[in-house]
């Protein structure tokens, strides 16, 4: 009975690393970012009116670049080049090439009103695609294009 138990704790033990199971404090919600917007996003200098990056991870996000940004861009409002608490929600999955939904991040001690995103995909050809994230504000869209993913590991 004594061998079962060990090997029980051992298995569970085990689990719990092999999954890198993220743990949540007492009274915390447990949300973290779509798999598909972790990574790092760079606008370009032809479809964004300021050049900004986000690095997102499983549930932080890295705004930066220039504290310039065009006047609705809701972006501007948040800490730069920090690492701040964050989660997405989806609102609606068009296919398996595109989604919206909202970004929610923590900024100055709580969570502030979420920014609704277009994440699309254009297949090349063969398994080439290349990614994108569009924020609509006012009369503009920042267009951010997918670079890499250093936050997922197996």
């Amino acid at each position: 009975m004594k061998k079962n138990a060990v090997f029980i704790i051992f298995l569970f033990a085990l689990t719990i690393s092999a999954c890198d199971i993220d743990w949540v404090e007492s009274g915390e919600s447990y949300n973290n970012f779509n798999y598909n917007l972790r990574g790092t996003w760079q606008s370009s200098s032809g479809s964004c009116y300021f050049i900004y990056g986000l690095t997102i991870d499983y549930n932080s996000i890295i705004v930066s670049g220039t504290n310039v940004f065009h006047p609705d861009n809701p972006i501007k409002n948040f800490t730069l080049n920090a690492p701040l608490k964050g989660y997405s929600e989806l609102i609606k999955k068009n296919d398996s090439y595109t989604h919206t939904g909202n970004i929610f991040i923590y900024d100055r001690g709580e969570y502030q009103e979420g920014i609704t995103y277009l994440y699309w995909e254009n297949k090349l050809y063969g398994d080439a695609k290349r990614k994108f994230l569009t924020f609509s504000y006012g009369s503009y869209n920042d267009t951010l294009e997918y670079i890499e993913n250093d936050s997922y590991t197996w």
